[in-house]
């Protein structure tokens, strides 16, 4: 009987049918305790405890290819809700391009190899359980459920799949137009059976077609026990996957599911091209294209003749077209060349060179760079504040490996580098007094041994030098990998290479084999243009030149834009700039020594002052600055927090505070009282990392960011006074906005896409589903506002910034002996 919307099973409100599913009826819920909506699968059997055992087994798998299982009631399951067509939805539009299909075969073949290391089997696999999601990503939906159904849960025959107990002698379970022979006999099934599916499926979505269907049940079990596939039908390149998929006699079919694309590759088939990424190229497809490039110098070289010994060659390239590099979006290349690990929406993650889906390996909110050793550990700085972390390249649980020293005052460790032993590792320190030390760090131990004082991050390279950048001047240092100290003063390689001092990197790399690489002749990820945008995505205009530039306030009337500015032809500070909109001009607000940081602004709720974060005298702290500019700066907050203001409560009564790098807690919300005694206090203080709060324009409400989860989401609290508290996002999200009127949340999806949360008025807080409205192109480090009038302002990157040129140098050590 169907459930009516409104209806409670447990804490899970059912929302609407979707549809018919192998365990009876499939619902869209809502979880009200974590504020998400999920697929909720109805039986009208009730479970038995040899099921429920089972399916908290499934519910282990944890893959972006593979639909997840949160819970187990009496009579029904709780999933992950996937938006999106199913595959066989695709299939009846016809036949699927060849490329097309081995993208999403290639992503069923991930999931499949997940689950099988887990010792789980779908047994069930089939283009109605494969959800394709709008950005790409492939979901397999009911992994393992086909053995855990009850014995009378049959579907109906628009979908037969039948399902029984595999205790039951002689006994079938799957759907019959997808099982494997030995499936259809009734016998025990194992992997093979599954990659026995996949062949299935991926004839289907090459032909357009069944590969195996009778009138009834019967007939179409006697098909899969003795026809054959036509294969003049499927693309020569894949026809000896499919026979190998397709071996009716298990022991001879395909063993093992991730190797079904070296089968291809050894039939000369073309790998399947990775996932479309919002208009611009991966990280690793970047870091592949520059080193295609070193491979051409190399190439050349040889070809040419030229004396390696006595010869520096050096080779300018540009990116592809319309490429975008984010500073610290390529950490690291595995040792045999195989996969690239980077970050990319809060995420450290990995993908094979050859393409295939991405595979999330750690959450990492602003990843500052990363190393892979050759015993296949990668080591990353998974946040500005935090100190390193090490996680298996194939993925597991992650180990801190430093601290950060409060001694030092240190504030962040980044852009770690592997020694050859694989044990021992360079890294970048970096204090809240803005000393910055390159250590040698050991796996095994908590010992740290300073190198060099560098304002950059460093490298090691064969035949024995660190390499940095100081000054805009990429540096060689002779240097014994063995005993981890130098050996010999630094001497230069290159000039005006680019640098990101925000960031303390250094826009350069260097191969196993001693190929150096680096940028020149623009600010990477400073090409940024503030643009309009309207609820669609539609940009309607911009605002004021280029740059490198961050962080837009947007004034309470609305008339003029506060931002923060880099300049990088001179000083390389950072200054808080304005822009009158009404006049269309702009100027310089603040103005600091050298080597310092003024950013973050916010506006006071009357527009006469803006606060934001400086450096100035050290420590990072709070100051505020007239707009009239007839007053000198003020600072409001100078205890021994490193922090920066978030927003002003329209009262004008407090400054809303993000504390940086408590080595405990990490982010935290503090209030800064403007009256009274005027000591600012912890407001939202747990281990867990919270930062972006943002105030509602009426002050009832505080929106903020937490990982406590294990990836960042959204929440609600009540304000002056800690109270009730709500989670808003559903499956991730940062940087919360409130829109002028307090009607709607906004805040950046971990894909990049803007989202909104309608918010009712009253005394309760409630808003309603998030809803994606457009990709934005914002940077995982940046910041955008929203207008009087419903646009967004936000800083994306322009055609310029993809045209930054990288010079390729080969036999570099030659020009050292000159």
């Amino acid at each position: 009987m169907p459930l009516p919307e409104g209806t409670f099973l447990g804490p899970y409100e059912i929302l609407a049918p979707i549809g018919a599913g192998g365990m009876g009826e499939v619902y869209r819920a809502r979880d009200g305790r974590l504020g998400r909506e999920i697929a909720v699968k109805v039986s009208a059997e009730k479970f038995t405890l040899r099921f429920a055992r089972e399916a908290r087994a499934v519910a282990a798998l944890n893959h972006p290819n593979i639909c997840h299982l949160y819970d187990v009631g009496p009579n029904y399951l709780v999933m992950e809700l996937v938006e999106g067509p199913t595959l066989a939805e695709r299939i009846k539009q016809g036949p699927i391009p060849l490329e097309e299909a081995l993208g999403i075969a290639r992503q069923i073949g991930e999931a499949l190899r997940e689950a099988h290391a887990k010792n789980v089997v779908h047994r069930d696999l089939k283009p109605g359980n494969v959800k394709l999601r709008p950005d790409g990503t492939v979901k397999v939906l009911d992994f393992g459920l086909a053995k855990m159904t009850p014995v009378s849960a049959i579907l109906s025959a628009g979908s037969p799949t039948i399902s029984m107990d595999e205790t039951e002698a002689g006994t079938i379970m799957g759907t019959p137009a997808y099982m494997a022979p030995e499936q259809a006999r009734g016998k025990a099934v194992d992997k093979r059976a599954d990659i026995w599916s996949f062949g299935v499926v991926l004839y289907e979505m090459l032909t357009g077609h069944k590969l195996f269907e009778g009138e009834t049940i019967s007939d179409t079990l006697a098909e899969v026990l003795k026809s054959h596939p036509e294969w003049e039908r499927v693309p020569e390149q894949v026809r000896h996957v499919l026979r190998q998929c397709l071996e009716k006699d298990a022991k001879r079919r395909l063993q093992d599911i991730g190797d079904w694309e070296l089968l291809l590759e050894e039939a000369g088939g073309e790998p399947a091209p990775p996932q479309a990424g919002h208009g611009r190229l991966l990280p690793w497809q970047i870091a592949a294209a520059c080193l295609g490039a070193a491979a051409l110098v190399l190439g050349f070289l040889y070809f040419r003749g030229v004396n390696q010994e006595t010869s520096v060659l050096k080779m300018s390239v540009l990116p592809p077209e319309k490429a975008v590099i984010a500073p610290q979006s390529i950490p690291a290349i595995s040792p045999d060349g195989r996969r690239v690990a980077f970050f990319a929406g809060g995420k450290l993650k990995k993908i094979e060179v050859a393409g295939g889906p991405p595979l999330t390996l750690y959450d990492a909110a602003y990843g500052r760079g990363g190393t892979w050793s050759k015993n296949d550990v990668i080591l990353f700085a998974p946040n500005t504040n935090r100190g390193l972390v090490r996680v298996p390249a194939a993925g597991g649980s992650a180990t801190p490996v430093t601290a950060l020293d409060p001694a030092s005052k240190e504030i962040s460790h980044r852009f770690p580098w592997f020694l050859p032993d694989g044990r021992h590792f360079l890294y970048t320190a970096r204090s809240a007094d803005q000393e910055t030390t390159v250590y040698v760090g050991d796996l095994d131990s908590k010992s740290r041994r300073a190198v060099i004082a560098a304002s950059s991050n460093a490298v090691y390279t064969p035949p024995g030098y660190l390499l940095f950048v100081r000054e805009r001047t990429l540096m060689a240092q002779p240097f014994d990998a063995g005993k981890a100290q130098s050996t010999g003063d630094a001497a230069p390689i290159a000039e005006q290479v680019d640098y990101v001092p925000g960031n303390l990197q250094g826009q350069f790399s260097v191969s196993q084999n001693g190929v150096i690489a680096y940028a020149s002749g623009s600010s990477v990820g400073g090409n940024l243009q503030l643009t309009w945008f309207d609820r669609s995505g539609k940009a309607t205009g911009t605002v004021g030149a280029a740059g490198d530039l961050e962080w837009p306030a947007i004034s309470p009337d609305g008339n003029t834009v506060a931002f923060a500015r880099r300049d990088t032809a001179q000083t390389g500070n950072y200054d808080v700039w304005v822009h009158d909109l009404v006049r269309d001009t702009e100027s310089r607000f603040t103005l600091g020594p050298q080597f310092s940081f003024s950013r973050f602004p916010v506006w006071s709720p009357d527009g006469s002052h803006i606060a934001f974060r400086s450096n100035r005298d050290g420590p990072f702290d709070v100051y505020q600055k007239a707009t009239s500019g007839i007053t000198p700066d003020e600072a409001l907050d100078k205890d021994a927090r490193q922090k920066r203001p978030e927003d002003w409560s329209r009262d004008g009564r407090y400054i809303i505070e993000e504390t940086l790098a408590d080595p405990k807690t990490g982010n935290d919300i503090w209030v800064l009282p403007l009256s009274g005694d005027k000591k600012p206090y912890a407001y939202v203080h747990t281990e867990f990392s919270e930062p972006f709060a943002k105030l509602s324009p009426n002050g009832q409400w505080l929106a903020y960011q937490s990982d406590e989860t294990k990836r960042a989401e959204i929440y609600v609290m009540t304000f002056p006074q800690p109270g009730g508290r709500w989670q808003v996002s559903t499956n991730g999200g940062g940087r919360p906005v409130w829109s002028r009127d307090g009607k709607d949340l906004y805040f950046i999806a971990p894909d990049g896409k803007m989202m909104a949360a309608e918010v009712k008025p009253g005394a309760k807080f409630e808003a309603g589903v998030p809803k994606a409205l457009f990709d934005t192109r914002i940077s995982a480090t940046n910041w955008f506002d929203v207008s009087k009038d419903g646009r967004f302002l936000i800083p994306v990157p322009t055609e310029q910034a993809a045209s930054v040129p990288v010079t390729v140098v080969v036999n570099w050590t030659a020009g050292l002996k000159k």
